[in-house]
């Protein structure tokens, strides 16, 4: 998308061009550099599948250069107000938002749960959307989540798990919600936030398989919009910002933790 904002809009466009590229990587800043590499990893799928739009020597103009990453771990290190962790003032204010809002009945229940686990686990948000509800087990002392983990290069998300301890506060509150689920007419291999009821206008389920390991999931993008759109109206004022509302978004959490 940045791409084509960037190439100009008066001229039909039938395929991606080196030109169009280079171009393109003439107007970043140092430290966009990385975006290329985003885009390589697109442009080159795209290719190797076979489909019209990216021209051959697109590919090699990628094969011949060498691409900088991005700047790992800046947002962390320079604490940005924007994307960066949450201030411990920032962190406690959300959380007593969340919790006000659910108490009130202004926030479903699954939002207040999806920040409780991020604040337990400081996991991707690829990981909460790949959990089912048995992955949350009853413990002695403390409940357990179970987390898919999702960069293990093995088949799916769901061959390795790690194991977090939640608070009782937390684990409360996940064991109500799990309650409300199988009252829904769910069972232990539903997914934990299942997209009827997150998504407003959930996606047509007819193209995937009946069998698929993750039928009903939603997807780690779909989860994370609906996420934001549910806790930034409850966003508290952060005076880094100069008294603006908090940046919430589900990397936050996991940068925080």
């Amino acid at each position: 998308l940045r791409l084509l904002s960037f190439l100009p809009a008066t001229r039909a466009l039938n395929s991606i061009c080196a030109q169009n590229v280079a171009d393109y990587a003439a107007c970043l800043e140092d430290y966009e550099q990385g975006r290329l590499g985003t885009l390589s990893m697109l442009l080159n799928k795209w290719h190797s599948l076979g489909h019209e739009g990216v021209a051959d020597d697109c590919i090699q103009y990628f094969g011949e250069r060498r691409i900088r990453g991005g700047r790992r771990g800046h947002a962390v290190r320079t604490r940005d107000p924007l994307v960066g962790p949450f201030s411990e003032s920032e962190y406690t204010a959300i959380h007593k938002a969340v919790d006000a809002a659910y108490v009130e009945g202004e926030l479903p229940m699954w939002t207040a749960v999806l920040v409780k686990l991020l604040g337990a686990s400081g996991g991707r948000i690829s990981q909460y959307a790949s959990l089912k509800i048995e992955d949350v087990e009853p413990g002695g002392a403390r409940d357990v989540l179970k987390l898919p983990q999702v960069k293990t290069g093995a088949e799916h998300s769901r061959c390795f798990f790690k194991e977090y301890a939640l608070s009782p506060t937390t684990g409360r509150l996940v064991r109500q919600y799990v309650q409300h689920l199988r009252g829904e007419g769910l069972v232990g291999v539903s997914p934990l936030f299942p997209r009827q009821l997150v998504m407003k206008w959930p996606e047509d389920d007819a193209e995937r398989s009946r069998n698929s390991l993750f039928q009903g999931h939603c997807t780690a993008s779909a989860l994370s919009v609906a996420f934001v759109a549910a806790v930034k109206p409850l966003a508290p004022p952060t005076e880094r910002l100069f008294f603006e509302a908090t940046p919430v978004h589900p990397r936050r959490f996991r940068y925080t933790f």
